[in-house]
């Protein structure tokens, strides 16, 4: 069968089929861009979890910092504290010397 339409029709199809390539090239760009903008917070996601990692990292060191400085100064009162205990001995031992 022989199809025989008038040339405005032929013309409106033909106007009609590049509206929709336009339309389909316009959804594929958008949809691009949209799976661009998805892929870059994704990224930015990432960086976000690593620094947040990090930063626990770091303030777990400064945790450990802190108790090895608590540690540090228990010591040295331990050391002050026998120093005195020692001086107090040799103390009470010239002290029993003594006619």
């Amino acid at each position: 069968r022989n199809y025989r339409g008038d040339s405005d029709t032929v013309t409106s199809v033909s106007v009609l089929c590049m509206e929709l390539e336009v339309t389909d090239l316009t959804a594929i760009q958008t949809a691009k861009e949209r799976l661009t903008a998805i892929q870059t917070a994704k990224e930015r996601l990432t960086a976000i979890q690593t620094a947040k990692e990090r930063l626990t990292a770091i303030q777990t060191a400064k945790e450990r910092l802190t108790a090895i400085q608590t540690a540090k100064e228990r010591l040295t009162a331990i050391q002050t504290a026998k120093e005195r205990l020692t001086a107090i001995q040799t103390a009470k031992e010239r002290s029993s010397r003594v006619p």
